[in-house]
């Protein structure tokens, strides 16, 4: 285990927060996944985390790091500096339907959307105290306006959308296990 400290791994949190994910799914309701919320929209899409990154994560008193990302605009032209996350893992294989659309410097994942649903992922934390107190509002403001966009005949012509690689949580090589 490479990682500076071990932390508990909930599997039964877990599988309650990803059939979350998966009824957002069914009933294509709007959701912004925030860190660890990221992780899991992706891994109850069938994606994977790299288990252990480094240099998103404090080790002293204060955890969070400031994140620069190489295309912030992507995400929305309305959000600013700074970003702060604390995390060591990180987005792997995308889930399904999922698109990178922002990259800190080192190349790690930090959001994601879905091509055809309400969904937003942030690796970093829109409500901490420290960043731009309309961080958080701005990247509700997008989902819900994503889920507003959602032409129901248009949705139910599609029809159900289903997850084709199963989730795993093996704790074992490139697994989807979440920790935070």
């Amino acid at each position: 285990d490479r990682r500076p400290q071990r932390t508990a791994y909930q599997r039964r949190a877990d599988r309650t927060q990803i059939a979350v994910v998966m009824e957002a799914v069914r009933s294509r309701r709007p959701l912004l996944g925030v860190c660890r919320g990221m992780q899991l929209l992706n891994v109850a899409l069938g994606g994977t985390l790299h288990q252990h990154v480094g240099g998103h994560r404090s080790t002293g008193d204060d955890p969070f790091v400031a994140t620069d990302l190489n295309n912030l605009r992507a995400v929305s032209p309305r959000l600013r500096q700074p970003l702060l996350c604390t995390h060591h893992q990180a987005v792997d294989e995308l889930g399904r339907g999922l698109r990178a659309i922002a990259h800190s410097r080192n190349g790690i994942v930090e959001a994601v959307e879905h091509e055809s649903l309400p969904f937003l992922g942030v690796q970093w934390h829109p409500e901490h105290p420290s960043v731009p107190p309309d961080q958080f509002t701005e990247l509700l403001r997008i989902v819900h306006r994503r889920g507003a966009t959602l032409d129901p005949v248009t949705m139910a012509a599609v029809g159900p959308l289903e997850v084709t690689r199963p989730v795993s949580l093996s704790t074992h090589g490139r697994a989807a296990v979440v920790r935070h």
